[in-house]
């Protein structure tokens, strides 16, 4: 990746990453845009669980990503060519926008001036479409991520400060699953006398965050940690009003400090495995504050849609609709 930001021409265009959940691409993303900044380098991003799957939905938000590099009512495509010197655009979470795929091989990018270097991030490898295409098998280059191999694992928990007793049965419980390492020492600073083994149940990550809510500070954090896998986006105003407080800055900033939080630029979000996990053991635990928390959160927006109007409200539509994803009539969408 430096290489091609230095490079006077650069060996391709588009570098494609993809990996099963958890293997770390959204953290590597980040680390690439950090690289950027060091090279002095702008970098565009986008996170696709913010964008709806609609070429007008994609264009608009990478016009915000534009900030003052684009005047009212100026093309988009128009501005990306007046940007000066190198330029990265970063997509992450690529498979929420799977339906705009094809547009987004076909006629998005083959728009973009050749200074921009792209970085796409998602779960799923490249379609068919991209890997029989002579043009983009010349331009590209895809990625897989997997999981740690065994150094890799050693040296992640050593910098994370767990004793050399402890690693062992880590590597064997976790395997080297980047996002069960990383719930493991999140466990471990909370928790140092804990004692991890291999469990029979293969899902490590369900059994570690059911573990972790166990044992989080009280019952509130618990709450809090609840409400952020129902919602898409969590606030720290939603959070406050859902949990009856009038201040949850402490409760929204620990939060903020676990690894399988995510900050985005609206707010922030569990990784999907664990919004998954945290989602059915509250279904099983507690369906009656399950049903409650999804009535809160409901009240939340629908006051919140009066109050607003324009780009505003349709996210906000966007949030409600969210909460009732597993509804039938509505997961096909």
């Amino acid at each position: 990746f430096e290489s091609q930001l230095v490079a006077s021409t650069p060996d391709f265009v588009l570098l494609y990453i993809y990996g099963a959940g958890g293997e770390g691409k959204t953290t590597l993303l980040k680390h690439l845009t950090e690289i950027c900044s060091s090279f002095k380098i702008r970098s565009l991003n986008l996170d696709a669980r913010e964008v709806d799957a609609h070429p007008v939905a994609f264009l608009e938000s990478l016009r915000n990503s534009l900030g003052k590099s684009i005047h009212a009512g100026q093309d988009v495509y128009e501005a990306l060519t007046q940007l000066e010197g190198r330029s990265v655009l970063f997509i992450d979470t690529y498979e929420k926008i799977s339906p705009i795929d094809d547009w987004v091989r076909s006629d998005f990018l083959p728009k973009l001036p050749t200074n921009i270097l792209t970085v796409i991030c998602g779960r799923n490898p490249p379609s068919v479409a991209w890997l029989s295409d002579a043009g983009w098998k010349a331009l590209m280059r895809h990625i897989q991520l997997r999981s740690f191999s065994t150094v890799e694992s050693e040296e992640y928990l050593r910098r994370r400060n767990l004793p050399e007793d402890k690693i062992r049965p880590i590597l064997d419980f976790t395997h080297g699953h980047p996002l069960a390492l990383s719930v493991v020492a999140d466990i471990y600073e909370q928790f140092p006398d804990k004692q991890f083994s291999p469990d029979e149940s293969p899902d490590v990550v369900r059994t570690l965050l059911q573990l972790f809510v166990r044992q989080v500070p009280s019952p509130m954090h618990r709450a809090a940690l609840e409400l952020c896998s129902i919602v898409n986006l969590l606030t720290e105003s939603l959070l406050a009003e859902v949990m009856g407080v009038e201040d949850a800055s402490e409760l929204f900033s620990w939060m903020c400090s676990l690894s399988f939080i995510s900050i985005g630029r609206e707010g922030i979000y569990p990784h999907d495995i664990a919004r998954e996990a945290l989602c059915a053991d509250l279904k099983w635990r507690h369906p009656d504050w399950n049903v409650e928390l999804h009535k809160r959160s409901r009240q939340y927006y629908h006051r919140k849609l009066k109050e607003t109007t324009g780009e505003q409200q349709r996210k906000l539509l966007f949030e409600l609709i969210y909460l009732h994803r597993t509804n039938p009539a509505v997961k096909p969408f």
